[in-house]
């Protein structure tokens, strides 16, 4: 977001902030003291907006003083900046007790869900922060309708190069690329001019994507996956790969991509080796549905109702568990399993032990089949067949922050990324919503 550089204007107002805190601070004398002036100096000395300040003697307050002063500032803007500035502040800042306090402080309700050793507590402490303050300031957030690009229904959506893109699959056949930094609410014509590329990409509709670096991977029932090249200004195909059955999902993971299909099986190719099917797995007893993995695992649900985990390096299912009601997408990733389901059920699994042994149920509030759900350390946003987005924070139970609603008909699919979030909808539509301060 918008604290991320030394030269930017809102670090500047940041450390103004620092200064204006340090003055209510009266109460403490500073006897070592020989400057008359207590506060921050900031100096241009470049056209760039470069500029040196003198921290006078914020860095003789005692620790507890620093630490409150820094907790009326934004975690990004303390962890990527401020602590860079002498080894007091970066010192002060890297104990990881102070964010989990800080985290923990945003709600009453116990976070993170499952105990987890290896969390990486600043930066679930961004991730909340900037979610909470997003979400729970809609005045805040700008909303773009992107219309006009597909004449059925958009059945997938996706994000790519830190919400700068996004792509649009359609049963028009049709993969769609917009170019979100082109969106301006002062500029009527912007939802066309952010419409840079459109391929009629299958013959039969488009169920999924995926990408990997500048490559995205699109799923159809025409039983073809195929490859395209993003870096260019137009979609490139760079490959395309013949099922027996429609590919209704895929993972694309630097050393393989992971493809399932509605024939029950799970297929491996090799994008090293010429995008060579080097494996398949027989795993379920109906279409899978819904994938994710790493480099460790391979997680698959279909409509047998089984989530089952893969595990790679042993050539095995390591887990499985049957559930009430299929599967019918999956986020995975920060040590947690977030699964939705057919009847609108929302289960969580803890992965960190790789024993995916400890399952919460949770009820997202919605009244239909969920379509999608992403998460990150920050918050979980859910989508359904009931035309609305729901905006989680992700603590146990679950609490609803926002409901959006302006789909006209069945969301079918959600996607978030760097602050911002995209939906797909049958009614032809993709939503964008992110602050009105995001920059790529």
């Amino acid at each position: 977001m918008a604290a991320e550089g030394s030269t930017s204007g809102s670090n500047i107002s940041q450390i103004e902030a620092v200064e204006t805190v340090t003055d209510r601070v009266t109460s403490i004398e500073l006897t070592e003291s020989k400057e008359s002036d207590s506060d921050l100096s900031l100096t241009d000395v470049t056209d760039n907006s470069t500029y040196s300040y003198d921290l006078g003697q914020l860095t003789c307050l005692p620790p507890e003083i620093v630490q409150c002063i820094l907790g009326y500032l934004e975690a990004r803007f303390v962890l990527t900046t401020l602590s860079l500035i002498c080894k007091t502040f970066y010192h002060l800042v890297k104990d990881d007790t102070t964010w989990m306090l800080r985290a923990t402080k945003l709600s009453k309700k116990a976070y993170p869900i499952f105990t987890d050793e290896n969390l990486d507590w600043p930066l679930a402490c961004i991730h909340r922060e900037e979610f909470s303050e997003i979400w729970t300031n809609p005045d805040d957030i700008e909303h773009f309708y992107l219309t006009g690009a597909h004449y059925a229904s958009i059945d997938c959506v996706h994000l790519t190069h830190g919400g700068k893109f996004c792509f649009s699959g359609a049963r028009d056949r049709c993969i769609q690329m917009w170019d979100l930094t082109k969106l301006d609410k002062d500029n009527l014509d912007c939802v066309d001019e952010s419409q840079v590329s459109a391929v009629l990409a299958h013959k039969g509709w488009i169920w999924h994507m995926s990408s990997n670096d500048n490559r995205l991977c699109s799923s159809s029932w025409d039983c073809y996956l195929k490859i395209w090249d993003m870096a260019t200004a137009n979609l490139t195909e760079i490959n395309k790969l013949k099922g027996t059955s429609a590919f209704l999902c895929s993972v694309f993971l630097d050393d393989i991509l992971i493809a399932g299909s509605y024939d029950k099986r799970i297929y491996a190719y090799d994008p090293r080796d010429d995008w060579r099917a080097t494996t398949k797995w027989h795993l379920h007893s109906g279409p899978v549905l819904c994938l994710a993995g790493d480099d460790k695992y391979i997680i698959s649900g279909s409509e047998d109702r089984y989530v089952k985990v893969f595990d790679r390096r042993a050539g095995k299912v390591l887990v499985e568990r049957k559930c009430k009601s299929f599967p019918m997408t999956l986020s995975y990733g920060y040590n947690q399993l977030w699964t939705g389901h057919k009847d609108g059920a929302l289960t969580v699994t803890q992965t960190h032990s790789g024993l995916f042994d400890i399952v919460k149920k949770f009820d997202p509030g919605h009244t239909g089949k969920l379509t999608g759900v992403v998460h990150n350390l920050g918050g979980l946003c859910t989508c359904a067949t009931d035309k609305k987005i729901k905006i989680h924070a992700p603590t146990d139970p679950i609490d609803t922050l926002h409901t959006l609603s302006d789909h006209k008909a069945d969301v079918t699919g959600v996607a978030m990324q760097n602050n911002v979030l995209a939906s797909a909808g049958g009614d032809t539509s993709i939503n964008i919503w992110r602050p009105k301060t995001w920059s790529a």
